[in-house]
C-alpha cells in the first residue's frame, strides 16, 4: 500500500540524516540533520494521520494505486565514512528529491480519489521542496 511505503521512505531518509548526525563532529551540522530527522518522522505522521481520518471501510483493503512502483523510489542510504561534507549534502539533496518525487506522483495518483491525503501530499512535495533548497544553500 502506497501508505506504507510512504512510511518507509520517511523512516529510511530520516535513519540517514540520524546517522549523520551521529557522525558528524560539527556540532551545528549534527543540528541540522536531528532537525531534518524529527520532520521525517512528522511527515510520515501527517500523511498517515490524513489517511486515517478518512478511509473508509471499502479502501481498507487497499487502495489502488496504478502508476506507482515501489522500485521507482528505490533510496541508497549507505553512508561511507569517507564522505566529505559535499558528497554527503549531495546524498542528501539526492534522498529529498526522490521523495519529492514520490509525494508528487501520489498526489496526482490519488488527486479526485482521496482528495484529502492527495492535498497532504502536496503540501509535503513543497516542503521537500524547501529542504532540497536548505541543503543546496547549505
Amino acid at each position: 500500500m502506497f501508505i506504507t511505503f510512504h512510511g518507509k521512505l520517511e523512516d529510511s531518509i530520516q535513519a540517514f540524516y540520524e546517522n549523520l548526525a551521529e557522525k558528524d563532529g560539527n556540532i551545528a551540522r549534527t543540528h541540522i540533520y536531528l532537525d531534518l530527522a524529527k520532520e521525517n518522522n512528522k511527515h510520515k505522521n501527517r500523511i498517515l494521520r490524513a489517511y486515517r481520518e478518512i478511509i473508509t471501510d471499502a479502501l481498507e483493503g487497499g487502495f489502488p494505486i496504478f502508476d506507482l512502483n515501489e522500485k521507482d523510489y528505490e533510496l541508497k542510504t549507505d553512508n561511507k565514512k569517507d564522505m566529505n561534507l559535499n558528497d554527503t549534502l549531495k546524498k542528501a539533496i539526492n534522498l529529498e528529491e526522490i521523495s519529492l518525487r514520490f509525494c508528487e506522483d501520489a498526489s496526482k495518483s490519488i488527486n479526485g480519489l482521496i482528495i484529502e491525503v492527495s492535498q497532504e501530499f502536496a503540501w509535503l512535495k513543497n516542503r521537500k521542496q524547501k529542504r532540497i533548497q536548505k541543503l543546496q544553500n547549505y
